[in-house]
């Protein structure tokens, strides 16, 4: 069994490049357009562009693409991105983002979360856990699965799976002894 369980991606510069670059394109693509009238149109489209795609294509879809969180014998280690600022200034300093730590004692109860479907932890393997293809470039349409913790002080936390599942990344006894590794910690 292993003392570390790592899902999601960690976040990154990417989003806010991403951005810069669809702002840049969209900036070449009427640069003919508005030619004639002034290149201050050009920018502005730009950078309406560039904010679009970084204060909300992004921020909607983050935990979906970025959705780091890890399970180590400290407990569990997550970001927390519950705002919508929190999201917009993980995007523009991904860097500073604080990881939240979530210790077993904490936890009342876990399960696992296919659509809507709550999974046992005896029933993991051979769970539904494989995607779609096009939910690789479209977060929205992939299955919402996630790792569901119930606190003691009444608070929900989910933490995102899909991202791992997408293309059956993990296996399913990775899951699984997760899950007993939890389970076996909660006091």
């Amino acid at each position: 069994m292993l003392n570390k369980w790592v899902f999601g991606r960690q976040i990154s510069m990417r989003p806010l490049i991403t951005s810069l670059v669809v702002g840049a394109a969209f900036m070449l693509v009427m640069l003919p357009f508005f030619s004639k009238i002034g290149l201050q149109y050009v920018l502005v489209v730009g950078i309406v562009a560039f904010l679009l795609v970084s204060m909300l294509y992004f921020p909607q879809y983050l935990v979906l693409q970025y959705g780091f969180w890890q399970v180590t014998s400290q407990g569990i280690h997550y970001y927390r991105y519950n705002s919508w600022s929190d999201r917009v200034r993980a995007i523009f300093n991904p860097h500073a983002t604080p990881q939240e730590l979530l210790r077993f004692d904490q936890i009342k109860s876990v399960s696992v979360v296919v659509g809507h479907k709550i999974i046992e932890s005896r029933e993991i393997i051979g769970a539904p856990l494989m995607a779609y293809a096009p939910e690789f470039y479209l977060p929205w349409m992939r299955t919402a699965r996630y790792l569901n913790l119930k606190l003691k002080n009444g608070e929900e936390v989910r933490l995102d799976l899909s991202w791992d599942y997408r293309k059956h990344d993990k296996s399913q006894d990775y899951l699984a002894d997760m899950v007993s590794y939890i389970e076996s910690n909660l006091a």
